[in-house]
């Protein structure tokens, strides 16, 4: 048995990156079952099944918001979490594929990588702004938004530069409350954890298969109006 799969009886995982497909199943294989949550590589696996957004679409979904905020034209800068991450390419690309379709006058700069660190997101921020004062937003498509957000608050921009990204983590919603993100994708991780582990230990005790093998979740756009 494998270290992976070793004094388990059922995994819940975050593959985030490409490659994870062959543990996932040789830990199926060896009997332990595998539940995906929030993110899956480009490879199919034999997981058991996956709760999570899809990527692409809740990246147009940041585009759309993105565009209305915009109104249409502006620079836009992008910071990704890892370039080989599958689900931050999907939900980058998302987003600029519509906007590159529908709103051309918006420029994008970068894309960065800030390998989920706000400290790096904070960093790269600076140098946008830099060279680029005209900046209108900053998109984060996966860790560390809070750090562009400090970024801009720091910079004296708050009300000239909003940052959008995702998840309702304390120190994001931190920067929703006082302007600076002015949007935030709400993938409820938190739920996802929950139901998958629930699921888990259902098919585990019961038999009981997931009621699919893909079960979407719709992302809730939170605006600093939402949490005055």
């Amino acid at each position: 048995m494998s270290p992976v799969s070793r004094e388990r009886s059922g995994i819940v995982v975050v593959p985030i990156f490409d490659g994870t497909a062959r543990i996932i199943n040789e830990a199926t294989d060896e009997g332990v079952p595998v539940f995906n949550i929030i993110a899956e590589g480009a490879a199919p696996s034999k997981r058991l099944a996956f709760i999570g957004q899809d990527a692409t679409s809740a990246g147009k979904q940041i585009g759309e918001y993105i565009a209305r905020k915009m109104n249409g034209n502006g620079k836009l800068g992008v910071i990704t979490g890892y370039f080989g991450a599958t689900q931050h390419t999907q939900r980058m690309n998302g987003a600029l594929d519509f906007l590159k379709a529908n709103h051309p006058d918006i420029e994008i700069v970068g894309p960065f990588e800030n390998k989920d660190k706000a400290e790096s997101a904070y960093s790269l921020v600076q140098d946008m702004m830099t060279a680029n004062p005209d900046l209108s937003m900053v998109y984060v498509t996966a860790g560390g938004p809070f750090g562009a957000a400090k970024a801009v608050k720091d910079l004296g921009l708050s009300g000239k530069v909003g940052v959008v990204g995702f998840d309702h983590t304390p120190d994001n919603m931190q920067y929703l409350k006082t302007g600076e993100m002015v949007g935030l994708l709400d993938q409820a991780p938190y739920q996802q954890a929950l139901d998958s582990s629930v699921m888990l230990y259902n098919y585990l005790v019961a038999g009981t298969e997931p009621r699919s093998k893909i079960i979407p979740v719709a992302g809730k756009l939170l605006t600093p109006e939402d949490v005055q």
